[in-house]
C-alpha cells in the first residue's frame, strides 16, 4: 500500500465549521482509503480517521470515479448546470484537478500502466473506442468509424483489448490488438452483454450476459456459463490472484455480494442479509471487499473480508453513497 499525505478541503461548515484553511493529516502505510460518489459528489474517506476530502466540484453532478492501478489519480464524470459533460483527473488529495476531456465517454478505464484512460463514445452515428493520455493532450480513435464498439478493457500486459461490438440489436465478445487491428468475435449472437474483462493473468476473458456469468480461454474456447442465473447477476470482478470472481446477485427479493470459483464451484453468498448489497470492489492485495448496502435505510458504504466476515459500516449520512473503490 502506498503512503499519502492528504490535503483536507472538505465540507466545512457543513461537519467542521472549519474555515478554508487546509488541515494537513498524515495517511500512514496501514490507513485504508476509500473514493466514493456522495450526493453527486466525488469523496475520499480515510477510513481509519475518517477524514473526508471533497474531490469535485460542488457546482456539478459528479459520479462513476474510478482509481489509477499505479498511483492516486480518480477520473469521474462531471455534468455541469448547464448539461455540458466532462471527464475529470484529479489527485486523491484534492488536489490538480483538470478537465481532460470536455464531450464526456462512457465505459472509462485505466491503463494498466496509468498512463491514458481507454473508454467508448458515440460520434457520428459511430460509437468507438479511443484512447487519452491523463494530460488530455494526445487521443486516438482505434476502432475508425467501423462499427458500433463498447465497454473496451485491456489485457494486463496491454497488447490486446477486449471489446462488446453490437450488430442488429445482438452483441459479440472481440479481442483486437491495442492498436484496434486484428478483431477476432470470440462469442457472438448473445443479449445484453456487458463486463467484458481480462483475468489477472490474461489467459481467460470474463462476461456478462443474459444467461449469467461466462469464462473462456483468450482465443474463445471453452466458453463456460459459472453461474446460469436467468437476468439476475450484476458488476462481475476477478480477485487479484484470479482464483475468484465476486459479483452481485439478485435473488430472494434483494441483491447480495457472491464469491464463485472460476471453475465454477464454491458459489457463496457473503452478506447475507434482508438489504441491498450492491458494487462490490476487492482491494489490490485480494483481502478486503468495499460496497454498497441500503440494510440501514439509505445507501452506505461497507467494508468486508474477502470471506465475508467483519462486515462494517464506514459511512453513515441522509445521503446515498455509491460506486466505492478502493484508492490503496
Amino acid at each position: 500500500m502506498k503512503s499519502i499525505t492528504i490535503t483536507l478541503f472538505i465540507l466545512f461548515s457543513i461537519f467542521t465549521g472549519c474555515n478554508s484553511d487546509s488541515i494537513i493529516k498524515d495517511v500512514d502505510d496501514n490507513s485504508t482509503v476509500i473514493v466514493y460518489e456522495s450526493q453527486s459528489d466525488i469523496v475520499a474517506l480515510v477510513v481509519e480517521s475518517q477524514v473526508e476530502i471533497l474531490l469535485s466540484s460542488s457546482t456539478s453532478n459528479d459520479y462513476d470515479p474510478i482509481v489509477s492501478p499505479i498511483d492516486d489519480k480518480i477520473v469521474y464524470t462531471a455534468i455541469a448546470n448547464n448539461n455540458s459533460v466532462s471527464i475529470i483527473i484529479v489527485n486523491s488529495d484534492g488536489t490538480e484537478s483538470m478537465s481532460i476531456l470536455d464531450d464526456g465517454a462512457s465505459s472509462y478505464e485505466f491503463a494498466p500502466n496509468g498512463s491514458h484512460i481507454i473508454f467508448s463514445r458515440y460520434l457520428d452515428g459511430y460509437r468507438n473506442i479511443y484512447t487519452l493520455s491523463i494530460d488530455g493532450n494526445t487521443m486516438n480513435n482505434i476502432t475508425d468509424n467501423q462499427s458500433q464498439y463498447y465497454e473496451p478493457s485491456y489485457s494486463p500486459d496491454m497488447t490486446k483489448i477486449v471489446y462488446i461490438n453490437e450488430t442488429d440489436g445482438l452483441y459479440h465478445v472481440g479481442i483486437m490488438n491495442s492498436d484496434g487491428s486484428n478483431k477476432t468475435i470470440l462469442a457472438d449472437s448473445l443479449i445484453h452483454v456487458t463486463y467484458p474483462t481480462f483475468s489477472p493473468n490474461g489467459d481467460k476473458l470474463m462476461f456478462l450476459s443474459q444467461e449469467g456469468i461466462f469464462l473462456m480461454n483468450i482465443g474463445g474456447s471453452d466458453l463456460t456459463n459459472l453461474t446460469h442465473h436467468f437476468e439476475s447477476d450484476w458488476a462481475p470482478i476477478f480477485t487479484p490472484d484470479g482464483s475468484k470472481i465476486i459479483y452481485e446477485y439478485y435473488v430472494g427479493g434483494n441483491k447480495e455480494i457472491y464469491s464463485i470459483n472460476i471453475d465454477g464451484t464454491e458459489n457463496i453468498n457473503l452478506t447475507n442479509n434482508n438489504g441491498n448489497d450492491t458494487s462490490p470492489s476487492v482491494n489490490s492485495d485480494g483481502t478486503r471487499i468495499v460496497f454498497v448496502s441500503d440494510r440501514d435505510g439509505d445507501n452506505e458504504i461497507l467494508i468486508m473480508n474477502i470471506d465475508g466476515s467483519e462486515q462494517t459500516q464506514i459511512t453513515e449520512n441522509s445521503v446515498g453513497d455509491n460506486s466505492p473503490h478502493f484508492v490503496n
